[in-house]
C-alpha cells in the first residue's frame, strides 16, 4: 500500500504493520469488504482521505461497519486467558450455520509444528483459547460463516500437520485453495526460517492464484522471549509481497483481522475481478449459482450473485464440495 499523508498512519489490516497499541484491537469493515483497525482508519479519513486505501471505494465513519475486537477506550485485562468474555464478542455479522452463503472459500493454515496454528484457528472459529491443544496428527477441518462487504462467505479452514513426514498429507489439504496462511512463531527463529520453505510448497502444490498472507504469531510472548523481530517479519512479507500480522491467539489480538484481511484479498481477486474463463454458471431450479473450476477440474459451487447474463442449464443434484 503506498503511504498517505496522515502521519503515523500504520495498521496491519492496511498492509503495513500491526498498529503498535494492545488496546486498540477494534476492527471495522468499509463497504466494499476490506478490514482495518477503527483508530487506524478513523484517523486517516479526518485527515482528508475519502477512499478505501485497498479498492478505492467511497469510505466515512458511516459507513463502516464494527466487526469486532475490543473498543480503544477499552482497558485489557492483566490475565486475558482468564477473561474469555472480555475477548469473545461474536459480531452481528457471524451467522454461522443460516442461509445459503454467497461464496464458499477454503483456507489453509501452513507453518512449523507448534507454531500456532490450531490455537489461531479455535480462536477465530469459536472464540476460545485452549493452551493444551494436541498437535495435530492429520489435517483438521473447521468451518465459520461471516458476512464480509455485504455477502455471507462460508469459510471452510484447514489446519495441517507441520512435520515434514506428514508433508503429504498438507498437500493433499492445500489442493483448491483460495486462501493460505504462513504461520511461524515469534521465539523460534527455524519456524521463520521455514517459511519460504512453506512458500516453495504453496508454490508448489496451491492452485498459482491461491493469495496469501505472513503470520507471526504469539505475539504475547513480550519481547524479553521473542527471537523473531517485528522488522524481520515485515521485510520478509515485503520480499514475498505478502501481506503481514503480528497475532496471539491467547489474547485475540489480530485474529480476526487477519482472517478477514485474507477473505477481503480472495474477494477481490476472485470474486470482484472474476476471469470468466474459471466460472461456470448454471441454474439448479432454486438457486442461481457461480462455480469456480479448480487446476483439478472440481467443481466449487458458489451461489450466483452477479448481474452479468448467466446460462439457462441446470445441473441437477450436484452435492457441495468441500475440498
Amino acid at each position: 500500500m503506498t503511504s498517505t499523508s496522515s502521519e503515523g498512519f500504520k495498521c496491519s489490516i492496511c498492509l503495513e504493520f500491526y498498529s503498535g497499541s494492545s488496546f486498540k484491537d477494534y476492527f471495522v469493515s468499509t463497504p466494499g469488504g476490506h478490514v482495518f483497525h477503527h483508530a487506524c482508519i478513523k484517523k486517516l479519513i479526518e485527515a482528508g482521505h475519502s477512499c478505501c486505501p485497498m479498492c478505492r471505494e467511497h469510505v466515512n465513519l458511516e459507513n463502516l461497519t464494527r466487526l469486532y475486537g475490543i473498543d480503544p477506550s477499552s482497558s485489557r485485562p492483566e490475565n486475558s486467558s482468564n477473561n474469555q468474555s472480555t475477548f469473545v464478542n461474536r459480531n452481528k455479522d457471524d451467522i454461522s450455520g443460516t442461509g445459503k452463503p454467497d461464496y464458499v472459500f477454503k483456507i489453509v493454515l501452513l507453518g512449523n509444528s507448534s507454531v500456532g496454528k490450531s490455537s489461531l484457528l479455535e480462536r477465530f472459529t469459536t472464540g476460545e483459547f485452549k493452551g493444551d491443544i494436541s498437535a495435530t496428527t492429520g489435517c483438521d477441518l473447521c468451518f465459520r460463516t461471516l458476512e464480509m462487504g455485504g455477502r455471507l462467505i462460508k469459510l471452510t479452514i484447514w489446519d495441517t500437520v507441520g512435520q515434514e513426514k506428514f508433508r503429504s498429507i498438507a498437500t493433499n489439504c492445500v489442493r483448491n485453495a483460495h486462501g493460505v496462511m504462513l504461520v511461524y512463531d515469534v521465539m523460534d527463529v527455524n519456524s521463520f526460517s521455514a517459511i519460504s520453505d512453506w512458500m516453495k510448497f504453496v508454490d508448489d502444490y496451491a492452485p498459482s492464484d491461491a493469495n496469501r498472507i505472513l503470520i507471526g504469531n504469539k505475539l504475547d510472548v513480550g519481547d524479553q522471549r521473542r527471537m523473531v523481530p517485528q522488522k524481520h517479519g515485515k521485510a520478509l512479507a515485503n520480499k514475498l509481497k505478502l501481506s503481514f500480522f503480528e497475532t496471539s491467539a491467547k489474547e485475540a489480538n489480530n485474529v480476526e483481522a487477519a482472517f478477514r484481511c485474507l477473505v477481503g484479498e480472495i474477494m477481490e481477486n476472485t470474486v470482484l475481478n472474476p476471469a470468466s474463463e474459471n466460472y461456470d454458471d448454471y441454474d439448479d431450479g432454486h438457486t442461481r449459482y457461480s462455480v469456480a473450476r479448480s487446476r483439478s477440474g472440481c467443481r466449487l459451487h458458489l451461489p450466483y450473485r452477479r448481474d452479468d447474463d448467466h446460462v439457462n442449464e441446470r445441473h441437477d443434484g450436484t452435492p457441495e464440495c468441500l475440498c
